[in-house]
């Protein structure tokens, strides 16, 4: 089989694939790196810090025009940043040497919430020492100026308002997530990065309830969301429950049933297929 018939019995072959993926399912996570990621890291590692925003505000207007989520740019910043070798030194310089960027004070901003996060560790309150905490908010601080920047460069974004949320979650416990979370949808009521965000601090282990996680995904409804971004809500609150059950509850009976009803919705999701492996199928 020559080259040109070889691509093209492959392009269909993915394209009757993704047909016939339940609408949502698109915006599970893989971790595939893509050829437009590997250009924009190319753009950050060489210092093209012009044509890497300029790549960057295009996909932030395919999601004001209702084209695209805004969740798929915190995936993209997400994947330069692995493709960079998660070297957080080219992120700072990007945001330093340019302050006006709100693509590079929102992706420095967001790395060191999520470096804070690493810091304080994944424990329980109880299980976590004052010195981790310390850690943790010393680099919370930090992250916060650059999130604070990117909000007021773009106040029509929700995006700097995950790392906010995790900051929120992680110092005060989910009730502290909910006003971060209403401000949020008042910047983009179309957001769907800050909600996705805050499921993960608004179930049990951080002091909130599956109510309040089932609630992102009513207001999402009712904020007319485009149906596709609502069923990957529902699918992400199945996957908060089915990590209750697993990690907290510890009812690996119960987290399995949850983890095959998650799989039934996107059976491309790598996370579900290893919680099903976890509790045994």
């Amino acid at each position: 089989m020559n080259k040109i018939l070889l691509a093209t019995v492959m392009a269909l072959f993915t394209h009757a694939a993704s047909a016939k993926m339940p609408a949502g399912c698109e915006l599970v996570y893989n971790g595939t790196a893509s050829m437009a990621g590997a250009q924009r890291t190319k753009y950050l590692q060489l210092g093209d810090y012009a044509k890497l925003d300029t790549e960057l505000e295009a996909l932030w207007r395919e999601h004001q025009k209702g084209r695209r989520s805004d969740l798929m740019i915190v995936r993209d910043l997400y994947e330069m940043f692995q493709m960079s070798g998660r070297d957080m030194a080219l992120l700072k310089e990007w945001a330093e040497k340019t302050p006006g960027s709100f693509f590079a004070n929102l992706a420095y901003g967001g790395q060191l919430m999520e470096q804070a996060h690493e810091a304080r560790g994944y424990q329980s309150a109880a299980r976590t020492s004052k010195q981790q905490l310390a850690a943790m908010q010393a680099i919370q601080q930090r992250g916060l100026q650059y999130l604070e920047a990117a909000r007021k460069l773009k106040p029509d974004s929700a995006l700097p308002f995950g790392g906010l949320i995790v900051m929120a979650g992680t110092r005060e416990g989910g009730y502290a997530v909910v006003p971060v979370l209403q401000a949020a949808n008042k910047a983009d009521p179309k957001n769907l990065s800050a909600r996705v965000a805050a499921m993960s601090y608004l179930e049990p282990r951080w002091g909130g309830s599956m109510d309040q996680v089932e609630g992102i995904v009513t207001e999402a409804q009712q904020a007319r969301l485009p149906e596709a971004q609502v069923n990957y809500l529902r699918f992400n609150l199945v996957m908060t429950k089915a990590s209750n059950q697993e990690a907290i509850v510890g009812n690996k009976a119960a987290a399995r049933e949850l983890y095959r009803e998650a799989l039934r919705m996107c059976n491309n999701s790598e996370t579900a297929e290893s919680g099903l492996q976890r509790t045994g199928r």
